[in-house]
């Protein structure tokens, strides 16, 4: 254990808080909590801690920690003599795959600011190889971490500062299942893709209490029972859409995707709308703009922006209204932009004036 002085900061092993050391009294520290007051403690009941703690150990009464250590004497004492390996039962849901990626602040008090932690659990009775990383803007990958995670363990795969979040935007995660020693029900081979939502790791109130960790956590479920969650109705442009070495068509969402050939999507029944009236304007699209920058929001309005034209790409004929407001013409910019890049096909000018001012522009789908 290390060794505990003046300043330190302590955690209680018996009971639940922390604070710092003021004074040293032979076997005995006083420790201020957050109100203020100092508490004599026995030394070997604190153990000191950093900032970069993220886990905090849930906290037991001492009658449940005498009944866990003599449940386990009771098993030990049913093995036979030669088996000193306890391996604790399957779950019996186990077997149905169920993968998340989660991000932690390594300190909450820089919450915004400082570096962020991800994690990959393994909620199976699976043992997974893994290799996780991310796609640059020309289609490569970059590998961060790869392995082997263990059934129902989570597992640190990066640290990163948010800085760095723009080089994370499209993640990709490879998983082969099995189980070692005995017989099991095969699974797939997962190849996931998955686009996030950037603005998410500078919202505290995305980050929520959750089964997987004792702080609140930005929580990303991957697959779930077996199924991998997917949502196909609201389709965004994605980084390797004009690659010529792309011969499938990804699909990509707020949460995890999965790469699809052509041939096996379904068929979208096509509408007789010929008329369609999106507000860009940033207070329609997020609740909140707390922690927010100017360049996220830009951001975050082009990506809904190329949702709704790739949405709507094959409904030749179609009006749709962009309401980008007027302010410095930088979002009408980027969108004349994009659609000369990307939607060089597709007619635009100006809306009408009479109705929208000089704050909405016209695109034809043609």
């Amino acid at each position: 254990m290390k060794n505990i002085k003046i300043g330190d900061t302590v955690r209680f092993l018996s009971s639940k808080g922390e604070g710092i050391v003021r004074r040293i009294d032979k076997n005995v520290v006083w420790v201020e909590g957050e109100d203020g007051f100092e508490l004599p403690t026995p030394i070997k009941e604190c153990i000191v801690v950093d900032k970069k703690d993220t886990y905090i150990p849930a906290y037991k009464t001492p009658q449940e920690l005498r009944e866990k250590e003599k449940e386990q004497h009771k098993i030990k004492a049913e093995l036979p003599i030669s088996q000193t390996i306890i391996e604790e039962p399957e779950r019996e849901d186990g077997d149905q795959m169920s993968v998340y990626l989660a991000w932690l602040p390594e300190d909450f008090a820089n919450f915004g600011s400082g570096n962020m932690e991800a994690y990959l659990i393994n909620d199976t009775n699976y043992t997974l190889l893994y290799t996780y990383g991310y796609l640059n803007s020309r289609g490569e990958q970059r590998n961060l971490s790869s392995g082997e995670i263990e059934r129902e363990t989570r597992l640190l795969v990066d640290t990163f500062d948010l800085s760095e979040l723009v080089d994370r935007e499209h993640l990709f995660l490879s998983l082969i299942a099995y189980k070692e020693g005995k017989n099991y029900l095969p699974k797939p081979l997962y190849n996931l893709r998955s686009k996030i939502n950037k603005l998410k790791f500078f919202k505290r109130h995305c980050f929520v209490e959750n089964d997987f960790f004792d702080e609140d956590a930005l929580l990303l479920p991957l697959i779930e029972k077996d199924v991998v969650i997917a949502k196909e109705e609201e389709v965004v442009e994605t980084l390797l859409q004009n690659s010529k070495l792309v011969k499938e068509e990804v699909h990509v969402t707020n949460e995890p995707i999965i790469i699809r050939k052509k041939e096996s999507m379904p068929i979208a029944s096509v509408s007789n709308q010929k008329f369609l009236e999106i507000d860009l304007h940033i207070e329609k699209l997020l609740p909140s703009l707390q922690g927010v920058s100017s360049e996220d929001i830009l951001d975050y309005q082009l990506e809904y922006f190329r949702s709704k034209m790739n949405e709507n790409i094959r409904r030749k004929g179609l009006e749709i209204i962009f309401i980008h407001g007027q302010g410095d013409g930088v979002l009408r910019k980027a969108i004349v932009t994009e659609l000369q890049k990307s939607y060089s096909k597709c007619r635009y000018e100006d809306a009408n004036v009479e109705q929208y001012g000089f704050g909405a522009t016209k695109v034809e789908i043609c």
